[in-house]
């Protein structure tokens, strides 16, 4: 009986350990996708949404944030602005490095 008792114990402390991490991703998601609803309410035009996303994209790979060119966000922008994403999923995709970067 001590056995089964013991898996028992083992089992659940695996149960809860990874439980964590799938509760923390379901709250990130939630967050992104009410950020990304309250961000397209806001009423950016799409060029405007390809050049905040452009700009958030390059101070993330960039850990000096002031030394991006203006011109590096013009092309980021144009590549975005030809990828033909949805205005919706531009929102999603800022929303997402926003609630990314706070953690």
């Amino acid at each position: 009986m001590k056995v089964l008792e013991t898996k028992k114990n083992v089992s659940y402390k695996k149960v809860t350990e990874k439980s964590k991490p799938v509760e923390s991703k379901k709250d990130d998601e939630t967050t992104i996708r009410e950020n990304a609803y309250f961000f397209s309410r806001k009423g950016f035009n799409y060029n405007d949404l390809c050049w905040i996303l452009a700009e958030k994209q390059l101070n993330a790979l960039n850990t000096e944030k002031g030394n991006i060119k203006a011109e590096d966000i013009k092309k980021k922008a144009e590549e975005i602005n030809r990828s033909s994403k949805k205005y919706d999923q531009l929102c999603w995709f800022i929303s997402k490095i926003d609630v990314t970067n706070k953690i």
